[in-house]
């Protein structure tokens, strides 16, 4: 199987119609209704996993020698800069695969948003004027999932080794979770790997934002406006009530210390994160093999044959948890994804006794919500209280604060022990230091 490379195509509306019908009926059906002349040009990208799409909000793309390089590059042609500078981020969908927009900060990858193929991007940009509140430099857009890691430890050398006489690449051990995604990337970009997994990501050109800003509203076009604005709408629906959200948090903070319940700020602001999380606001994480995410099939069969791996190589990835049957999401306080603080060393000293406080504090919020304390009936986090499991996790049995052993996870999450065929008949890794301290939303 040869190498995925990156591909650049400069297409019509009706030479990619048939693949945004795949993914977009609704949107499709709208721009299939316009009179497009040859100026209205789209981009389709290839981007091989793990490849950055932007890279500190900057749109990378293939040049003539097939490299990723910024937009501003010298090697991209004139033209194609100026179609796709109208903002930072322009148009887009992805067309087959997902997206991870995340941040890195203080060595921390935090998964910011999940876009899955068909759902458009760069809208909220590009319907707000040039100067606004967003901020440029803070965020990147992954080819696949940036956040994925293998719930068992992977750092035998001898096992490197193996994978790398066998696939002809170069591999550093994973010193953390985090690491473990640039593992994966390099084993996907070897020769000798099975499957050209990529995303193709399609970018709307500069006549298309010319036409949806003008003044005067062509009549034509109005249907792809509104329906962009209701896009816009819908995505930044949490958002532009997360001011009423932390008054209503400062609200409970202000109960937990009127009724002296022993936590900490970093306790508070975990539980806040994982209703956030339960709401679908920002993601968890979640054993999932669809592929989606990247080649993960590929990956645990690379791991189980060549280099030897003992347990079951559950892959954990970034997805936006829903409120449906059979749906499960993790996070744990050994990697901790918060975007408004730091956890400190002493704060997480104990894992099992800041696991006791935050299902403490839960089982209090629950309380609240249940007697309309914070006045959030008919909203997403009342049904989420009501309608959500929140079990609390770690590898040892406490018998004090009924915490659930992790090794009894897989029988209701089935997709913790996936694996398509199991010959050596491995264990689930419920001694992963992801488990010591994890919180499992569930229906």
């Amino acid at each position: 199987m040869a190498k995925m490379i990156p591909k650049f195509e400069e297409l019509s509306w009706k030479n990619v119609s048939k693949q945004v019908h795949r993914v977009n009926s609704e949107l499709a059906t709208i721009i299939d209704q316009l009179d497009l002349n040859n100026q209205y040009t789209l981009y389709k990208i290839s981007y091989p996993f793990g490849a950055m799409i932007f890279d500190t909000a900057m749109l990378n793309l293939p040049n003539s020698s097939n490299e990723l390089v910024p937009l501003i590059h010298h090697t991209i042609p004139n033209n194609v800069k100026e179609n796709l500078t109208y903002r930072s981020i322009p148009i887009g969908m992805s067309l087959s695969n997902n997206l991870e927009v995340h941040s890195s900060i203080e060595n921390r990858i935090i998964p910011l948003t999940i876009m899955s193929e068909g759902t458009p991007f760069g809208v909220w940009e590009s319907l707000d004027p040039s100067y606004s509140y967003f901020v440029k430099l803070a965020w990147n857009i992954s080819s696949g999932a940036r956040s994925i890691f293998m719930l068992p430890k992977i750092q035998e050398i001898s096992g490197y080794q193996r994978i790398q006489n066998e696939l002809g690449v170069t591999l550093n051990k994973p010193k953390r979770l985090q690491d473990q995604w640039q593992v994966f990337k390099t084993i996907a970009e070897s020769e000798a790997f099975p499957t050209a997994w990529h995303t193709e990501v399609l970018f709307f050109s500069k006549a298309w934002f010319n036409k949806l800003t003008e003044t005067k509203i062509d009549p034509a076009w109005s249907n792809l406006i509104n329906y962009l604005y209701k896009t816009a709408w819908k995505q930044s629906m949490f958002w532009r009530f997360s001011s009423a959200f932390n008054l209503m948090w400062q609200q409970f903070a202000t109960i937990v210390k009127s009724k002296s319940i022993r936590c900490g700020s970093y306790q508070l602001e975990t539980l806040k994160h994982l209703v956030t999380m339960g709401v679908g606001a920002l993601p968890c994480f979640g054993a999932e093999y669809n592929n989606s995410a990247g080649p993960l099939r590929e990956l645990q069969k690379i791991f189980i044959d060549i280099y030897g791996l003992n347990y079951i190589p559950t892959i954990m990835s970034p997805h936006h948890f829903t409120v449906k049957p059979n749906t499960f999401g993790y996070y744990s306080l050994n990697e901790p994804t918060l975007i408004e603080s730091v956890p400190k060393n002493r704060e997480v000293s104990n894992v099992m006794q800041v696991t006791r406080e935050i299902k403490q504090l839960f089982e209090q919020f629950k309380e609240e919500v249940i007697k309309s304390n914070l006045k959030i009936d008919n909203t997403p986090t009342y049904d989420l209280i009501n309608k959500v499991s929140f079990d609390f996790i770690h590898t040892l049995y406490d018998p004090v604060s009924n915490l659930l052993a992790s090794s009894k996870l897989p029988e209701q999450d089935h997709n913790l022990t996936f694996i398509e065929k199991n010959n050596k008949d491995l264990k689930f890794s419920g001694n992963s230091n992801f488990m010591r301290g994890c919180i499992r939303l569930s229906i």
